[in-house]
């Protein structure tokens, strides 16, 4: 068989390019501090500190949906399939769901506290070091315009199955058609 296709122009395609950004924008501020005192030619401490704070947003095209892909197969007692047999494949842009947004925010910061020494009357040309590290990261990930693949497998399925709060899915209506 053959592993690609060349495109014939009558496919209904979609360009996603034009909806996703060009330049992700991306925001960091940083802070870095380190500072040293020497008590005596055998004692000394040290702090080193640092700070960094980012955001982000990635904006991408409308989830594709391939129901191969997901496992998931649009049932012919589904009320919006007008051809009365199951598919295994269907391949839908969600455009009514709108872009793929990914905000992620983010801070890290770290202390370091210790002291240094030598030993020369006990073991000369020794010398010793004892710290405290601390650090921490935060981040927080928002995700939106993205499908709930259990939603979606009872939306799709037979009308019996979708029940409650489900709503049928019209995946064979065009861009707009889903409500």
């Amino acid at each position: 068989g053959q592993a690609w296709r060349l495109s014939r122009g009558d496919e209904d395609l979609y360009n996603f390019q034009p909806e996703n950004y060009l330049s992700t924008p991306y925001q960091r501020l940083s802070f870095y501090a380190l500072g040293n005192h020497r008590v005596s030619d055998y004692l000394g401490f040290f702090l080193e500190g640092s700070f960094t704070r980012r955001e982000s947003t990635v904006l991408l095209a409308s989830e594709p949906l391939q129901t191969a892909t997901e496992g998931i197969i649009v049932s012919a007692q589904n009320r919006y399939n007008p051809f009365g047999r199951d598919f295994d494949d269907v391949r839908r842009r969600m455009v009514e769901a709108g872009n793929r947004i990914f905000s992620r925010e983010g801070t890290t910061a770290r202390v370091v506290v210790g002291m240094e020494g030598e030993l020369p009357a006990i073991l000369p040309g020794w010398s010793w070091e004892a710290y405290l590290n601390y650090g921490r990261t935060d981040t927080m990930t928002m995700v939106t315009g993205r499908l709930n693949r259990t939603r979606l497998a009872a939306a799709i399925g037979p009308d019996s199955g979708c029940t409650g709060d489900c709503v049928p899915l019209d995946l064979f209506s065009g861009p707009g058609g889903i409500t």
